[in-house]
């Protein structure tokens, strides 16, 4: 509520000198069309594997230090919900402008988000353009899931608490989460855990970067890929950071729903 109340005080005026210091919050303003603003980015952009955003050559590209970005002498500084607290209060004490953003945790904060920075970078028409396209197209679906116990796995086999935007895709789709409201917190699955839950479909999040993953392997073991149930496999755009692209993964989750074989044994996975 406080950071809404403080959205006049940033007006409608185009910030020039803008510095992103999360990587997600790089991908946000990219995705407004707003990275000419952008004098500064986190580190995480510049490697080709993880990041999506381009950013003119040459650029500078920040790891998140109060010292670093104050010798920018930047007009904005935007951070995510998870950035430092102590840089934060650092920045404000040399009178440098932030803007943190409200923490993802579903469609609907994602939305807020993409308000709030579009209002901050004096962005506001096409920030409305880009929440508009998103709630018509959330509108327009007609969900496939018919009530199904799904399990949501992401990369090592974690999975994400009730909190999240992967859930939050389950609720749009008609699924029902079947683990326990106990066990809704971020944790790895257990063999044990996902055969006493017998879901009737698991969704597999496989992470859309080019990066190597540790986890990988857990995703990939045969009790998983051969159990009873229904399993589909999308690739996460959109997912970590809350970018509009989300929409596409939604979008996919449906479809592939809506075409679930009736032989539990088969599995579908969508290629991009």
């Amino acid at each position: 509520m406080l950071l809404l109340f403080a959205l006049p005080s940033f007006g409608r005026a185009s910030p020039a000198r803008v510095v992103s210091m999360h990587f997600c919050t790089d991908q946000l303003i990219s995705s407004l069309g707003a990275s000419a603003q952008l004098i500064s980015a986190s580190y995480l952009s510049d490697d080709a594997r993880l990041g999506t955003a381009t950013f003119s050559s040459p650029f500078h590209f920040n790891h998140a230090n109060a010292d670093e970005v104050a010798l920018l002498h930047p007009s904005l500084v935007v951070t995510d919900a998870y950035s430092a607290s102590n840089t934060l209060q650092l920045l404000n004490k040399l009178h440098i402008r932030t803007l943190s953003l409200p923490a993802l945790q579903n469609l609907d904060t994602m939305m807020q988000r993409i308000t709030v920075l579009g209002d901050a970078l004096g962005q506001h028409d096409r920030a409305t353009a880009v929440v508009g396209n998103l709630r018509s197209a959330i509108s327009g679906l007609l969900a496939a899931g018919k009530q199904r116990r799904t399990l949501v796995l992401q990369n090592g086999g974690w999975m994400a608490t009730d909190d999240s935007l992967a859930i939050d895709l389950l609720r749009h789709t008609d699924l029902v989460d079947v683990r326990p409201v106990s066990q809704r917190n971020w944790q790895r699955a257990t063999a044990e855990q996902v055969i006493t839950w017998q879901p009737q479909i698991i969704i597999v999040f496989k992470s859309s970067n080019a990066a190597p993953g540790l986890g990988q392997a857990w995703l990939q073991q045969d009790w998983l890929q051969k159990g009873p149930w229904q399993l589909i496999t999308l690739t996460d755009d959109g997912l970590a950071c809350g970018t509009p692209e989300v929409i596409r993964t939604l979008e996919q989750l449906n479809q592939q729903l809506a075409i679930l074989p009736t032989d539990s044994s088969r599995s579908l996975e969508h290629t991009p």
